[in-house]
């Protein structure tokens, strides 16, 4: 009997021993693979990284040539309104004061000018308007667009879209 207890107490002291070790060990396999996939996902960060890298490396000159001088927008403007008489529609534009762009890196420093721009278009036509201001060698951001109609079609027999854009420009010094 007394062999039962010394045998029975070793016992549970064993198993006790390794479930301790077995969840170490799995604690080490679970924190192993968390690394793992830390280290995957930076890894791919970092080639997707160097192929940008890449890419700018050998772009630079177009890219500083998409942004503008923010004292001298005219050439802009022109290729607006080029694009509004290529569809024959008025547009009338408000452009704000420059302002700092603090949150872009730029390896120059860069502002954003704001401008409202209202147009009398029917809903085909704005949207090929649209496309072609969107491949416009800019950075633009459109950050509101409002559409209105007196029509009972909607902007589709014609109304008027007014939309706030951001152009993205080189800070004049």
């Amino acid at each position: 009997m007394l062999v039962a207890i010394i045998v029975f107490i070793i016992s549970i002291i064993t198993i006790m021993y390794l479930t301790n070790e077995i969840k170490k060990y799995s604690k080490i396999i679970s924190d192993s693979q968390v690394a793992t996939v830390a280290f995957e996902k930076r890894t791919e960060s970092f080639t997707k990284l160097n192929k940008d890298i890449d890419i700018v490396n050998g772009n630079g000159e177009k890219i500083e040539a998409a942004f503008l001088s923010s004292d001298n927008i005219l050439e802009y403007v022109g290729v607006l309104e080029n694009t509004a008489t290529k569809y024959s529609i008025p547009q009338t534009f408000r452009f704000e004061t420059p302002l700092p762009a603090d949150t872009i890196p730029a390896p120059f420093p860069l502002s954003q000018i704001g401008y409202q721009t209202s147009v009398t278009i029917d809903m085909d036509t704005f949207i090929k308007y649209l496309k072609d201001t969107e491949n416009l060698p800019y950075f633009l951001k459109i950050d509101s667009l409002t559409l209105s109609s007196q029509n009972l079609n909607g902007l589709v027999a014609g109304g008027v879209a007014t939309f706030h854009t951001i152009l993205y420009s080189k800070t004049a010094e």
